[in-house]
């Protein structure tokens, strides 16, 4: 009787990862908004460096992080009506991902303009962040690619650790590519297919 229930349980919970996966197929566009917004806000800091124009960096990313934070509140604001139930699943993601945008603020912004650190470890911080949102979101969705995405943003944080500082940023770009925008869109296509093959 006890293996019965297990196995109902066990089947109960599956299920409740499958249609968080169908129905949150719009994660896929987070990952890839924040990577290609990240990207840009590299790429323009780097020009602007080369142009020495320093007073603007910090403009620069919270200008790029505004836009992303208006466009994910009013995404997420249009999908929580379409969605009728939220799976535990659900939930657990969005959270994670509210408590690594505030580390990514503390870590990014906060902590290096009170001189806690150098700029150079925003970097490696933003790196080890990311791996845990992206792995434990792994985990949750029980989706073996995002947990070596995880795997793959702490490794490229170790290896920024032998970068000069100066160079980290820019070598932040293949690991967004790889950790943010690959994943993100796989995810995006392949549970937006799922989705429609259950409307039909």
């Amino acid at each position: 009787m006890k293996a019965d229930q297990a196995k109902e349980e066990i089947r109960y919970i599956k299920e409740m990862i499958d249609r968080t996966r169908a129905t949150t197929a719009d994660s896929g566009i987070y990952l890839i908004l924040w990577g290609v917004l990240t990207i840009l806000a590299i790429t323009t800091m780097y020009i602007l460096v080369h142009f020495e124009r320093f007073e603007w960096i910090w403009l620069n990313w919270i200008l790029f992080m505004v836009v992303g934070a208006i466009f994910t509140i009013i995404h997420k604001t249009k999908n929580q009506h379409k969605q009728r139930v939220k799976t535990y699943a659900y939930i657990a993601v969005e959270h994670l991902w509210i408590a690594c945008g505030i580390g990514f603020i503390l870590l990014g912004f906060v902590f290096p303009l009170a001189r806690l650190y150098s700029f150079g470890v925003i970097p490696v911080a933003m790196a080890v962040i990311a791996g845990i949102g992206v792995f434990v979101s792994g985990g949750i969705y029980a989706w073996s690619l995002l947990k070596w995405c995880g795997i793959l943003w702490w490794a490229g944080g170790i290896g920024l650790l032998f970068v000069h500082a100066n160079y980290r940023g820019i070598l932040m770009i293949p690991l967004l590519i790889l950790g943010y925008l690959v994943p993100g869109i796989i995810f995006n296509i392949k549970y937006r297919k799922n989705g429609k093959n259950n409307d039909s």
